[in-house]
């Protein structure tokens, strides 16, 4: 079983509007006092998207390489 690119990109991209929404969370209360907040949290959150969407690619794609716990559901 192996999965398509298009897959590992979608789910790469899925998790990373959640995660992406959580760190610009945590920046808002960070800077929360600061009256760029909002151009702070924001800068974060779209370096962070963009550099963990990659890391997350590449490691999705890794995983297909990686036997360990992948059951083959093929009639004997």
């Amino acid at each position: 079983m192996r999965e398509k690119k298009i897959r590992s990109l979608a789910k790469g991209i899925s998790w990373r509007i959640i995660a992406t929404f959580t760190t610009f969370l945590l920046a808002y209360v960070v800077f929360h006092d600061d009256e760029l907040v909002l151009q702070k949290a924001g800068a974060l959150a779209a370096l962070e998207f963009i550099i963990k969407l990659i890391i997350y690619y590449l490691h999705e794609r890794a995983w297909l390489y990686v036997l360990w716990g992948v059951k083959n559901n093929k009639p004997v």
